[in-house]
């Protein structure tokens, strides 16, 4: 079924390329906040309810755009991204509205309170509460909720009003983009991507260079780390070496994706499910992960991907894959089998469309 769709979206980056959205997109607008702005917002509204991220996009030209929009298109529905997008929505449309949180808000920084430094806790610590009470306050304007992971949806439920509707739609992947390639991976290379400006990387970034390549290095010399995402800090950069390439942004994961013979998610804490795993399996890659980075998974350890929490355990587990290419394809025609099953796009897709047409009538 086709659908007419018009995109408003925030952005903090003057210019923006837009050609991947237009062939979907009946009417495209963005309305531009510079960052000195955001920053401002979250700065004025520290000492009240509402989260710093959700003032850092405060808005008022998205606000009447998304208005103007709704006045003079005819809407049936309206699909908003992210919980602090809620706030361009009038609570009192008529409209039927489905709110993706993906993941709990309240819940991540829940979670990254626990391993935070001292000096971030106090914030981590606002922004859990003030959450809590936003995510209530949203759950009384609006009334279905997608998530992607059963635990986000149990926890959700728990803390918001008792007759809103959750759907459970998992991330997925576009098994056309990211496929499997000739490309004959480095040896000994292993990756680790992410938004690097983002605590729950940093912190992944850090752990495995600290705590799990030392005892890498002790059996395979020569491996080689990537650490590749944009904005990775001071703190991060300066732990680069002649075997740890921090890369910044890259136009293409794949290509690093392709190179490297082992790809890793030793996150330690956050929400939600992790999207570089789905990516790694789909383009053939075994991944090794913590328990928390599988979260909303719905993989086995041992057969479509390892996991370990323990430092030692968790190098053990890189060693044995870039040491043993019988175990190494085992694992990747396991996982590959899984993305293609339940995590191509095209299936999300299809569940996705179910429930808006399910909500718009």
């Amino acid at each position: 079924m086709s659908h007419k769709i018009y995109l408003v979206s925030l952005t903090f980056e003057r210019e923006n390329d837009t050609k991947e959205y237009e062939p979907f997109c009946q009417e495209l607008k963005l309305v531009y906040q510079p960052k000195a702005k955001a920053l401002a917002n979250s700065a004025l509204f520290l000492f009240t309810p509402v989260p710093l991220e959700v003032a850092y996009c405060r808005n008022k030209k998205m606000n009447s755009t998304v208005k103007e929009m709704m006045k003079e298109k005819r809407i049936d529905l309206i699909y908003i991204k992210r919980l602090r997008a809620a706030q361009f929505v009038d609570p009192e449309t008529t409209i039927p509205v489905v709110l993706d949180t993906t993941d709990a808000m309240s819940r991540y920084y829940r979670e990254a309170t626990k391993s935070a430094p001292w000096y971030r806790k106090p914030l981590f610590l606002e922004e859990q509460f003030k959450y809590r009470l936003y995510e209530k306050r949203m759950s009384r304007a609006f009334k279905n909720w997608v998530v992607c992971s059963p635990v986000e949806l149990e926890y959700l439920k728990r803390r918001t009003s008792a007759d809103v509707k959750f759907f459970l739609v998992p991330n997925g992947v576009d098994t056309d983009f990211y496929t499997p390639t000739d490309f004959a991976p480095e040896r000994h290379s292993i990756l680790l991507s992410g938004l690097m400006d983002k605590f729950v990387n940093i912190e992944a970034a850090q752990y495995f260079i600290k705590d799990i390549l030392p005892a890498i290095l002790e059996k395979i010399p020569d491996v080689k780390l990537y650490i590749v995402g944009p904005n990775p800090p001071l703190s991060l950069r300066k732990l680069a070496r002649h075997n740890i390439i921090i890369t910044g942004g890259v136009e293409d994961l794949r290509g690093y994706i392709s190179r490297s013979k082992v790809v890793v998610v030793p996150i330690k804490t956050g929400t939600g499910t992790r999207n570089k795993i789905l990516q790694s399996w789909a383009m053939a890659r075994p991944v090794v992960t913590t328990s928390k980075g599988l979260q909303g998974l719905k993989a086995i350890d041992n057969e479509h991907v390892f996991v370990a929490d323990d430092p030692k355990l968790f190098a053990d587990k890189i060693i044995m894959l870039l040491k043993d290419d019988t175990l190494q394809k085992e694992l990747i025609q396991n996982s590959l089998k899984l993305v293609e099953e339940k995590y191509a796009m095209k299936t999300i897709v299809d569940e996705l469309n179910t429930i808006l047409q399910r909500v718009a009538s």
